[in-house]
């Protein structure tokens, strides 16, 4: 319902636009209760589509944006604003899609060493992933795009924002990485097949519970460049 009506929002639908998300509302709030975080979401999104006076709201600015956040240089507010945002879509496509356990998805303290990335079409956000630096491993991972927005390229957009984002930290923080590491999930083999053949390396498996659920593909930072960005 809600990304039907987003999309409504943008061509100018306005009143499609709400009539679906009044429909999310009332079975949000059947099925769900009043207060559940989903019933919230709707009713978040519902006031925000009106004016001050009354009126419907048009669209942001439907251009494609990345918005990144950490917990050192954004503000407490900002931050778990965002990491709200980013939590429902990790909740919707890793932990309800892929099957993800949810106790193993947030990850409390590699989340708050990691640097986040989401991506919006206008003001919904669409897709999300997040970087880190660990044993000179540059590391990347969480990848998902909202069932709407896929085969539109955003993916490899988000891939490429979350490279030139660690470039410029690594950088600054004048930090040695060997190899370019990305996490992906056992379920989504055929996005296993297309890392192969653009000479991904698997790493063997690991202990922790979460590589029961993710494998690892590594590359060298020159080689992983070139693909991303050729």
């Amino acid at each position: 319902f809600v990304d039907r009506a987003n999309e409504l929002h943008h061509q100018g639908r306005y009143n499609d636009a709400f009539k679906q998300l009044e429909r999310a509302r009332k079975l949000c709030e059947k099925r769900l209760g009043p207060t559940h975080l989903s019933t919230i979401k709707v009713l978040f999104i519902l006031s925000s589509m009106h004016e001050a006076d009354g009126s419907m709201r048009k669209p942001a600015d439907c251009n494609l944006h990345f918005t990144f956040f950490d917990t050192s240089g954004t503000d407490s507010d900002t931050y778990w604003n965002y990491f709200s945002i980013a939590s429902i879509l990790r909740r919707r496509i890793l932990v309800g899609e892929i099957g993800i356990p949810l106790e193993l998805e947030f990850d409390n303290n590699v989340d708050y060493r990691s640097r986040h990335a989401l991506a919006f079409f206008g003001d919904a956000p669409v897709a999300y992933g997040r970087w880190r630096v660990h044993d000179s491993h540059l590391i990347i991972d969480r990848l998902c795009v909202c069932p709407g927005y896929r085969n539109r390229g955003i993916g490899k957009l988000l891939l490429r924002d979350l490279l030139n984002d660690s470039t410029v930290h690594i950088s600054q923080m004048q930090i040695n990485i060997n190899a370019f590491e990305f996490h992906l999930p056992r379920q989504l083999s055929w996005l296993q097949r297309v890392f192969e053949k653009a000479n991904f390396h698997p790493i063997p498996d690991t202990n922790g519970a979460q590589f029961s659920f993710y494998l690892r593909y590594c590359i060298s930072p020159e080689h992983c460049k070139h693909l991303l960005f050729s």
